[in-house]
């Protein structure tokens, strides 16, 4: 999952620009099968139909929510 390092590299290099350090929470919706290479990459939320739930609800306690584009139509609130 080198892209997703990549990703995260450069969004981490894109919001450094704040005022108080603050952490950037990452979401990756993925496949199952996907889910540990997502972890080692850096995200903070792995996961997929239960986190769809969540967002659906209104969750925003994210900052990047990154997925596979196999999943966009699952993203379809």
């Amino acid at each position: 999952m080198l892209i997703l390092e990549k990703l995260i590299k450069w969004l981490e290099e894109l919001l450094p620009y704040r005022t108080v350090p603050v952490k950037t929470l990452k979401f990756c919706l993925c496949t199952p099968d996907k889910e540990q290479e997502a972890k080692d990459a850096g995200a903070d939320y792995v996961g997929l139909d239960e986190y769809i739930e969540k967002l659906k609800a209104g969750w925003t306690d994210v900052d990047v929510i990154i997925t596979m584009p196999a999943l966009w139509g699952k993203l379809v609130l």
